[in-house]
């Protein structure tokens, strides 16, 4: 037995479900606020996404790095926006051990991590915002993160590797439960996957066809 397109409203159906999905997509790209503590090693999002899903991250605030023997204080980039006393433990720190190696740390500057330090990102600078993604909801160690950090500074993209994980941002440094304070405001908002997932295809087909049945039925009526 066949139905045509006039005796059976498939056209309504499949419009109502393109919209209800439509609808459903637009809701899950809602924006998060998230603080992200300088004190805490991984802050949580409390997002688990999925393979390929990606994530605009904007951040204010500033980071000090140094509360006992600084202050190192940083902007969302990284980039110095107090810097620490010569002859301070800071000072002395950071002279030695970013890059650039000898030179004073100051105002204006990003000190990036030496390579081998035990920070989120070596080669990003110290106090910028980084995010990973985890295979685990609480992680308690860098090992968690199998796909490392991803620098994002005041704007950037985290993109979820091909096995997804759970989202945490952090400031970039290598004993943030020491001394540290302050941190960001990050806004955290859902762009949808590199490439467009099957679903998607499947609700565009969806929209398309109903429209198509739609017309011929007014041509016909």
């Amino acid at each position: 037995m066949s139905y045509s397109i006039r005796s059976f409203p498939l056209n309504r159906t499949i419009l109502i479900a393109a919209v209800m999905m439509a609808c459903t997509q637009a809701a899950a790209k809602a924006e998060i606020i998230v603080t992200v503590n300088a004190n805490q090693f991984f802050n949580p999002t409390g997002i688990q996404a999925t393979a390929g899903e990606q994530f605009q991250i904007t951040a204010t605030g500033l980071a000090n790095l140094a509360l006992f023997d600084g202050p190192y204080i940083t902007n969302p980039n990284g980039v110095i926006t107090t810097a620490p006393p010569a002859g301070s433990g800071a000072f002395n720190f950071f002279i030695n051990n970013s890059t650039p190696v000898g030179v004073p740390p100051a105002v204006g500057q990003a000190r990036n991590v030496l390579p081998g330090a035990p920070a989120h990102l070596v080669g990003a600078p110290y106090g910028a915002l980084v995010a990973g993604f985890s295979n685990v909801p609480n992680p308690t160690s860098f090992a968690q993160f199998t796909g490392g950090f991803t620098l994002i500074g005041a704007s950037g993209i985290a993109t979820a590797p091909s096995t997804g994980g759970f989202l945490f941002l952090a400031v970039n440094d290598i004993n943030n439960t020491f001394d540290n304070a302050g941190g960001f405001t990050a806004q955290v908002t859902p762009q949808g996957t590199a490439v467009p997932e099957p679903a998607s295809f499947i609700t565009l087909g969806l929209g398309l066809a109903g429209l198509l049945a739609w017309r011929i039925r007014r041509r016909r009526g």
